[in-house]
Parts: C-alpha cells; structure tokens; sequence
C-alpha cells in the first residue's frame, strides 16, 4: 500500500519541516512493516510538487525496495541536473522512479557511509546539487552490521521522523527507538503514526463469524449498504 502525497498528515510534516528549514530527512520506523518508505516517497513526492530537486536515498538494507534504472546518455536532461548526477531508482512493486542513491551491497563499499564524518562529506555533495536529501533508513530495531547505522544517518540529518503502526507497535518498541535517537543525538521532529493497518467499524463487524457463516448473503449485502452511509461504521476502531 502507498501513501499519497496529498495527504493532510503528510502536508503537516512537509511545513513542519519547512520551518524548521530542514534540508535533510531521515524516515525510519521502531520494527519492520511499519511504513517507512511509504512516507519517505510520499515526502519526497511533495517536496518534488513545490519544485525542489530531491534525493531519495535508500539505506533501508533490512528490507530494500528499490533497483536501479538505466539512462541512455544520449537522453537530454535539464540543465540543473547534469548527466552526470542523473541516478534514478525505481520502487520495485508500484513503479515510482525518483532521482536516488542505494547503498551499496558490499560492506566495504558501506563503510564510507557508516562513518559521521564521511557520510556528512557525502551528504554535503549532495546537497551542492539537490535541495532536499530524503533518507529511508533501516527500522531501529532491525539494525545490526549488516545495516548502515540508522542513528549515524540521523545524527547528520536536520530532521528525524519516527513512523509507527497503529495496533501493531508496542510502547515498549516505541520508547526504545526514541530512546536510542535521543541517546546519539539525532534532530527529531516528531512521530508519524501509520494507521493502514487498522480497520474500521464496519470491516470488523463484516468479518467477523456470526456476519458471513450465519447471515445470508442477501441480508449482508443490506448490512453492508446500510453501514457505508453512516460515518460511525467508518471510523477505526
């Protein structure tokens, strides 16, 4: 499932972030699944709607979702993007191309990226050329030596956006990645919690066993229509 740029939550951390005057962003989550990514090219989707060249880079090694994409050189390009920084990447199950960096597979290669001082040098680059750095990094939880450390990404980001899901998250979870952001220092704006997960009303009723093994599929139907017009059966539960 993807995230729309045009959300109301999405437009609330884009001007968040704007005024704080954030020019580098790293999304992560407390544990996989959470959304992450699903926000990180949301964000980027609506920093590229107010005209900004963004980066997307994908750190998310636990669970990458992206593959390059090749450029013909002989294809024009505009002239604040040279040929030779155009780097596209493309999300591999719902076809969303952004201009990106993937982290390299080897660990040799990941060690330039690991390091607060090489990633900021790597990061300053960037930033010569684009306006907004997007990071998608790997769930808190999930970092260990296979990864590029989340809390060193965050630590050389302006901004730190936490992302949550609703009814499958514990506190516990929650408190240890804050906890492990605060303890390295990392700049943090604030949580996004990812309801895609929860149902509302009337999906909770309708799938319920007395609903479809007891009720006869005309009288469902009657359920069904009689509960799509009222906003209580909507709301999630």
């Amino acid at each position: 499932m993807t995230m729309s740029s045009t959300l109301v939550e999405v437009e609330q951390l884009f001007i968040q972030l704007e005024l704080k005057c954030s020019s580098s962003v790293c999304v992560t989550a407390d544990k996989s699944g959470a959304g992450a990514t699903s926000l990180a090219m949301a964000l980027t989707e609506r920093y590229l709607l107010s005209g900004y060249r963004t980066l997307y880079v994908d750190f998310n090694l636990f669970n990458p979702s992206f593959q390059t994409v090749e450029v013909s050189r002989n294809e024009t390009v505009t002239d604040y993007q040279p040929v030779h920084s155009l780097n596209l990447i493309e999300h591999k199950r719902v076809q969303k191309v952004f201009a990106g960096f993937m982290a390299p597979p080897s660990k040799s290669e990941q060690m330039p990226f690991r390091a607060p001082l090489s990633l900021q040098t790597h990061l300053a680059t960037w930033l010569e050329t684009y306006d907004r750095v997007v990071f998608d990094t790997s769930p808190l939880a999930q970092c260990n030596q296979s990864n590029i450390p989340t809390t060193v990404v965050a630590n050389q980001c302006d901004a730190t956006i936490l992302v949550v899901a609703a009814q499958t998250s514990s506190n516990e979870s929650v408190l240890t990645a804050l906890n492990q952001l605060e303890a390295n220092d990392c700049p943090f704006v604030g949580i996004a919690l990812n309801q895609f997960r929860t149902r509302s009303l009337s999906e909770d009723i309708m799938s319920s066993p007395f609903f479809y093994r007891t009720l006869p599929r005309r009288i469902q139907t009657t359920f069904e229509r009689f509960m799509s017009k009222y906003a209580l059966f909507q709301q999630a539960t």
